[in-house]
């Protein structure tokens, strides 16, 4: 369900930001690395496109960092980024079936 939310979250973000293809090629680049990433290092399988929209709050993250000066409020969006992290990581941490790993690959 936090995919989810996640998703509907930065989805629009960075699709009007980067532009459909850029917005796929980010999706799917981030896709790939937490699979090798979650594939080297985790003993069990893993599912999921946590590790895809962990890549896009990452870029997005990128874009208000070197962008701060185009974004008025970027350092209230960059907490919520930092927020969103963070709350992500910590679930990982307690529950044993999350895959840290492709979380943490970006």
């Amino acid at each position: 369900m936090l995919n989810c939310c996640s998703l509907d979250w930065i989805g629009p973000i960075m699709e009007d930001l980067s532009g459909p293809k850029r917005y796929l090629a980010i999706y799917m680049t981030s896709a790939v690395a937490c699979s090798t990433m979650s594939y080297w290092f985790c003993q069990g399988s893993a599912v999921g496109a946590s590790g895809a929209i962990f890549g896009l709050v990452g870029s997005y993250a990128v874009y208000l960092i070197r962008h701060k000066n185009m974004v008025d409020n970027w350092a209230e969006e960059l907490w919520d980024v930092v927020s969103l992290i963070a709350m992500n990581l910590a679930i990982g941490c307690e529950l044993r079936f999350v895959d840290d790993w492709g979380h943490v690959s970006h």
